[in-house]
């Protein structure tokens, strides 16, 4: 046995067998694991793909900004908070007291008053979509005494230009 062990024949065997099995294990075991991994991940690729094409056709002005005389559009928060608050039958209009702006980001607080959860919900999500680089530094709601569902709400706005 000890002649075995110490003859250099059995390691050059054992590494050429070695290198045989490694290569037959990655093709036999992980390469289908990997090429359903592939297709699974082309499949949704694609599956995106028409999504985002979709979006782009139902909603171009996402990726243009552009209005309907063709100026492209500038993100200002008067013009934005009032159509999506009158969208939202958030009345009467919210106010907009504007604040800080410079090179690369603009800040603002909204006030809105007497709107219950399922509009302000729908109004920060309506902004959100509709401008992706708009942040949410505060979000405070105060309950209006002696209504159920009535809401004030102080929202701090951030716009990166």
């Amino acid at each position: 046995m000890k002649d075995i062990i110490q003859n250099s024949v059995l390691y050059y065997i054992l590494i050429a067998v070695f290198a045989g099995i490694w290569p037959a294990v990655m093709y036999l075991k992980y390469l289908p694991q990997k090429e359903k991994y592939l297709h699974e991940q082309k499949t949704a690729y694609y599956d995106s793909e028409k999504i985002i094409k979709e979006i782009l056709n139902l909603d171009p002005e996402r990726l243009s900004r552009i209005d309907s005389q063709g100026n492209k559009l500038k993100f200002d928060y008067a013009r934005e908070i009032l159509q999506v608050g009158n969208k939202f039958g958030i009345r009467p209009t919210p106010s907009l007291y504007a604040g800080t702006s410079n090179k690369n980001s603009q800040t603002a607080k909204v006030k809105l008053q007497d709107v219950d959860i399922k509009q302000c919900t729908n109004f920060l999500t309506a902004l959100q979509k509709r401008w992706a680089d708009l942040k949410y530094n505060t979000l405070i709601l105060t309950k209006q005494e002696g209504m159920k569902d009535r809401w004030k709400v102080n929202i701090d706005i951030v716009y990166f230009n």
